[in-house]
């Protein structure tokens, strides 16, 4: 995965865990987390899921629009 001008970056193990999180609710849902249900999964407040969906979305790999939608952006 790269940042910004091309250049790689890495994914801290609380990102990781993040992005898992999501994948593994859409998988078995068939859709979005709410903010409420994925930060009860990862047991962490909302203040905090929030600062880590921003940085994910600041490198491009989330795009969110209200409570219920979080999209995957693939990263080929």
């Amino acid at each position: 995965m790269s940042g910004s001008l091309g250049q790689p970056y890495r994914l801290t193990a609380v990102q990781l865990a993040t992005l898992g999180a999501i994948r593994t609710f859409l998988r078995r849902y068939g859709r979005s987390p709410s903010l409420r249900e994925l930060a009860a999964h990862l047991g962490i407040g909302l203040s905090a899921l929030v600062h880590r969906l921003n940085n994910l979305e600041a490198k491009g790999l989330i795009a969110r629009r209200g409570a219920f939608s979080i999209r995957l952006i693939s990263k080929s």
